[in-house]
C-alpha cells in the first residue's frame, strides 16, 4: 500500500509514525494527503477486513466510508489515486457513487451508531443524512 499512495504525495498519518516506531498495532497503515479541497485519509485496520477512507473539510467536518475491499485492495488504491484530485465538498457525493459501483459493500462510518450500508436493496445510494 505505501508503494502506491506515497508517490501519489500522501504522507505518514501521526498513527503512521507511532505504528513504523512499534507503538501502535490498532492499524496496518495510515496515510493522509491534502489536495487543496479536502483531506484525504486512508487506513488499513488490523482487527477488520477492510479500508477507511475519511474525507476531511478544512473546518473539521468529516465523512468517513468503510470500504470492504474483497481482497481487491490494489484496485481500491487505483481508484482512489485516480480520484484523489478531483474530489471535493462539491462533487465527492459523485465520486462516492462511483465507489459503490466497483465496492458495492461501502459503509457510511457512524461512529458509536454502527455502519450503514451505502447501496440499498436496489442499488441506490443510501446517505447516512436521508
Amino acid at each position: 500500500m505505501l508503494n502506491a499512495l506515497e508517490p501519489a504525495g500522501y504522507e505518514p498519518t501521526d498513527a503512521e509514525v507511532a505504528l513504523r516506531e512499534g507503538l501502535s498495532f490498532d492499524k496496518a497503515a495510515s496515510l493522509a494527503r491534502h489536495n487543496g479541497a479536502l483531506e484525504i485519509r486512508f487506513e488499513i485496520w488490523n482487527d477488520a477486513p477492510r479500508a477507511t477512507i475519511v474525507l476531511t473539510r478544512d473546518d473539521g467536518q468529516e465523512i468517513r466510508l468503510q470500504v470492504d475491499e474483497g481482497g481487491r485492495l490494489d484496485q481500491l488504491l487505483r481508484f482512489l489515486i485516480a480520484h484523489q484530485d478531483e474530489i471535493t465538498d462539491s462533487t465527492y457525493q459523485t465520486i462516492v457513487r462511483q465507489l459503490v459501483k466497483e465496492f458495492p459493500k461501502t459503509y457510511a462510518d457512524l461512529g458509536e451508531e454502527g455502519r450503514r450500508l451505502l447501496v440499498d436493496e436496489k442499488g441506490n445510494l443510501n446517505w447516512p443524512d436521508e
